[in-house]
């Protein structure tokens, strides 16, 4: 009777059905990456890749300038209702916005007569409304993990990816499948999940939701996240972007499935930062060298556990390449060995991140990141051109290495030895 009572505290516990829904909703994107590099072909698979590409950048963007400031604001206004009201309608039209601009870059690339593929108008259609849903979808997600009310984005969560992996499951099993077809059946996932958290948040919109106050804090607020989000975010995806420009979209999608089955590895990171971090505080409130030595420990703890996960994975690169994409993929197995080196370089980065952030050397963020992202402007296209993918991964290893030593520098300046 102990043991259920223990597991059902267990289950009911925030941190634990916030881990669960992080299982359902990145397993099932991950699931579906790689059923997806198996049904479709490698150039269909990187077109598909550059759209995802594009609705991370989106999501980037509507996140610094709406649920960042909103998890902060939602604490201290009066009127929760109508502040949410305000956010949702911001959502909206920050999704519009940027999904036109999309649709007008596709056109204006396709127009110029230097793409690799075309699209018609009922496709750009499909296109657009998948992003909206997408960002939606997103929205309604973060706020219910913002208020604590996590079960429903499970409950949102889950009817995602059972719409998802059961259609594309019988669609790449039945062979033939189209790269629109997909979209529109992903669309459909989105919008009836996006669909379930309207329901369940019980959203109402009326005028109150246009007030100036958030419309300042938001424009305030926003603008810094804004910036910082986007330097991270080229910092992070130039080389991807780039290669595919320069490479290709089939290489891209190569570059894109071993990004995403790292996912995995970046959800191990997430849980170790959010378990660490409030433990390395109580640490450092006490004193530096009890926050050091509690690095330390943690550090070579989870250094085995990322050995176990990596070593394997360049030895048998090949083996990996065909496990996550099939016969088709397995020529690019040096990404595997590539990306399993990169992963390497950002754990050991984090024996300096957790202690800017634990000494709240915040503003080192946005400088590093700034850095980084202006030293791969100058050098992507020496890189791609000149040793290809290989070129991309060895861009984001230095960007990596750049961080630890500003980072490193700053902790030195704030008299804090590693």
């Amino acid at each position: 009777m102990k043991r259920c009572q223990f597991i059902a505290e267990m289950l009911s516990a925030n941190k634990t059905r916030v881990l669960i829904d992080q299982v359902l909703f990145s397993g099932n994107n991950f699931v579906v990456m790689l059923l997806l590099a198996r049904g479709l072909s490698p150039f269909d698979f990187g077109v598909f890749s550059s759209f995802l590409l594009a609705g991370y950048l989106m999501i980037s963007i509507c996140s610094a300038l709406v649920m960042q400031p909103f998890q902060v604001r939602i604490a201290h206004v009066n009127d929760r209702a109508g502040y949410i009201q305000f956010t949702f309608l911001l959502q909206i039209l920050l999704g519009l916005v940027l999904t036109s601009l999309v649709a007008i870059g596709l056109q204006l690339n396709i127009m110029s007569k230097t793409s690799e593929w075309e699209i018609s108008n009922m496709e750009l259609v499909v296109l657009v409304v998948y992003f909206n849903a997408w960002l939606i979808h997103d929205y309604f997600r973060k706020l219910f993990l913002a208020l604590q009310e996590i079960n429903n984005a499970i409950w949102m969560d889950g009817v995602l990816m059972l719409m998802q992996l059961l259609g594309v499951s019988l669609m790449v099993f039945r062979g033939s499948v189209l790269l629109y077809d997909i979209l529109w059946l992903l669309t459909l996932g989105l919008t009836l999940s996006a669909g379930l958290g309207w329901y369940m948040s019980k959203l109402r919109l009326n005028t109150k939701a246009y007030q100036t106050a958030h419309i300042k804090y938001h424009k305030k607020e926003g603008g810094y996240l804004f910036m910082s989000a986007m330097f991270q975010w080229w910092s992070s995806n130039l080389f991807v972007v780039t290669s595919g420009m320069i490479l290709g979209v089939a290489a891209l999608g190569a570059f894109r499935l071993v990004q995403s089955s790292f996912g995995v590895l970046n959800m191990l990171l997430q849980t170790f930062e959010n378990y660490v971090l409030p433990n390395a505080a109580r640490k450092a409130s006490a004193s530096v060298n009890g926050l050091r030595s509690y690095l330390t420990t943690v550090g070579k703890q989870g250094g085995y556990v990322f050995a176990i996960i990596l070593i394997p994975m360049f030895i048998f690169s090949k083996h990996t390449m065909y496990l996550l994409g099939g016969a088709l993929y397995v020529q690019y197995d040096f990404i595997v060995r590539g990306m399993v080196l990169l992963y390497a370089v950002i754990y050991v980065s984090y024996s300096v991140r957790i202690p800017i952030r634990v000494l709240g050397l915040n503003k080192s963020f946005f400088k590093g990141y700034g850095l980084t992202f202006l030293i791969s402007a100058v050098s992507f296209k020496f890189l791609l051109e000149n040793f290809g993918i290989k070129g991309a991964i060895l861009g984001l290893i230095i960007n990596q290495m750049i961080l630890i030593l500003y980072w490193r520098s700053t902790l030195k300046q704030n008299n804090y030895k590693l």
